[in-house]
């Protein structure tokens, strides 16, 4: 998407009625906020575009910091990926050695018949 300049970081692009430049947050991957034009289908589609059109550099980079020289950003990196395609450490669970049950009592009522 040559053109989209996403300078400001996150803020809107656009002026107020007063000139002084919007500080809402633009809509993701746009450079608009909501009240500017964000909201329309046009530029939601623009956006969606946009931030598909960088999921490959953006993993290509990822790919690129998990040999960095500086050993924290390549593990951040590795966690990273891993992270998102399932691969998740094991979580610890401590325990203190009690137990805790729960019953649930049901009462189902009982259905009598009657003789007549």
């Amino acid at each position: 998407m040559e053109g989209l300049d996403v300078s400001r970081n996150g803020v809107c692009h656009a002026r107020r009625t007063n000139g002084q430049p919007c500080r809402k947050a633009a809509i993701r991957g746009g450079t608009v906020c909501y009240t500017h034009g964000g909201a329309s289908r046009q530029v939601r589609e623009k956006a969606a575009m946009y931030l598909i059109s960088q999921a490959y550099p953006a993993a290509r980079k990822m790919a690129e910091l998990i040999n960095h020289r500086n050993g924290m950003i390549a593990l951040a990196a590795s966690k990273d990926i891993l992270d998102r395609t399932g691969h998740k450490a094991i979580e610890r669970i401590e325990q203190d050695g009690r137990m805790i049950v729960e019953i649930e009592f049901v009462d189902r009522g009982r259905v009598v018949e009657h003789d007549a």
